[in-house]
Formats: structure tokens, C-alpha cells, sequence
């Protein structure tokens, strides 16, 4: 969440931090303390500055009007469908799968972590990173992942990386998250696959 918020007030967020931490530089001589105090002080008001916004975002992200027109909590599990293209080796044609696949989604104040695994349980991924940003007034979810595959097909491998790119779309009964999704499989043979991606929530929020 604090990477949708750097987003959208990321240079107001950051001023309001440092004008803090200036202040409290000019405080604490006017209240008689040493500035050998200050680097002790900063991290104590920073420590529970963070305690009282992470608590307080916890009460506020319940508020509907927030989740409606700020960012929905996305804590919960998803279910997907993809529609792989990619070309085997030695052979010209595109081929399309259609694949799907179970994502779960933890989200707080700080952090946002993802993992997904196929309905045939061939592989299964683990999101690496990821982050929500605003472009114009739609709102984007971006992340990189590794797949493992337990026991891959001739034709496949055990490991491959990806990255995408799926807006969040939501009004006010339901949302959901679409868009494209590439990944380095079987890249030096030119078999990379990429594709389309759309992310349905399957079950209410898990607290």
C-alpha cells in the first residue's frame, strides 16, 4: 500500500517527512537538549510514527468510501485464467493454452505478497516482488515472479522468470484485475511465452 501511496503523493509524502525531522532538529536546543540526543530521538518519533500510521491505516482501510475510491484491500484468494502463446522448438506455429490457476494475496500498509499455483498443480509461482501504482487515474499492479515446475514435460524446463502488468478494474460490487504477463521460458531456444492474464476474486477478505 505505501507504494500506491508514494505514487499518488509520493513528493508531498516525502516533504512531510523531512520538514519533521528538520523540525525536530531545531526542537531539541530550544528544549535544552543535546544534539548528541538527536539521532537517538529521530529513530524513536520515526519507530512510532510508523506503529501509529500501520495501526491507523488498519482501522481506516475498513471505511467503504476509502476502498472505493483509494485502492479496495485485496488480501484474499483469486482466481485466474491465461491464455499462454508461445512456439516449441523446431516448429513455426503459435500455440495457444488456455491455463488456471489459483492466486492467494496477503496486503498491509508496507507490503504486498503473491503466490499462484496452476489447477493441475504443474507449476507453481512465487512473486518475487510487486507493487501498486497509479497512471493517470487508473491503478496498475506490477510484479516479477519465478515458476517452478516439479516435473517438467521434454519440451519444458524446471525454472523461468516473468513479469506483469494487470490494471485493477472495480465499481461498486465487484473487481477484478486484467491484463499481459511474459516470461523467459525456453527463451534461448525462442520459446518465451507471454500472454493475457485476468485475476477474479474468489472468496471474501482473510484477516
Amino acid at each position: 500500500m505505501w507504494s500506491l501511496i508514494h505514487s499518488k503523493y509520493g513528493s508531498t509524502a516525502n516533504m512531510l517527512l523531512i520538514t519533521m525531522l528538520i523540525s525536530l532538529g531545531f526542537l531539541l536546543p530550544i528544549l535544552g537538549m543535546e544534539y548528541s540526543w538527536v539521532r537517538y530521538a529521530t529513530m524513536l518519533v520515526t519507530v512510532c510514527m510508523l506503529l501509529f500510521v500501520i495501526k491507523l491505516w488498519e482501522t481506516l482501510w475498513k471505511v467503504n468510501w476509502l476502498q472505493k475510491h483509494f485502492c479496495p484491500n485485496l488480501t484474499g484468494k483469486w482466481k485466474g485464467t491465461i491464455e499462454a502463446k508461445y512456439t516449441l522448438p523446431n516448429d513455426g506455429k503459435v500455440q495457444i493454452k488456455e491455463v488456471n490457476i489459483d492466486f492467494n494475496i496477503k496486503m498491509n500498509f508496507l507490503s504486498l505478497t503473491m503466490t499462484g499455483v496452476s489447477e493441475d498443480e504443474y507449476m507453481r509461482s512465487e512473486v518475487l516482488s510487486s507493487w501498486l501504482r497509479t497512471e493517470g487515474s487508473k491503478l496498475f499492479l506490477y510484479y516479477t515472479y519465478q515458476v517452478n515446475v516439479k516435473n517438467p514435460k521434454p519440451t519444458d524446463e524446471q525454472f523461468f522468470h516473468g513479469s506483469a502488468r494487470l490494471e485493477l478494474i472495480w465499481d461498486d460490487t465487484n473487481y477484478y484485475f486484467e491484463g499481459n504477463y511474459w516470461t523467459n521460458r525456453k527463451w534461448n531456444v525462442g520459446g518465451q511465452t507471454a500472454g493475457h492474464i485476468k485475476l477474479n476474486r474468489k472468496c471474501d477478505l482473510q484477516h
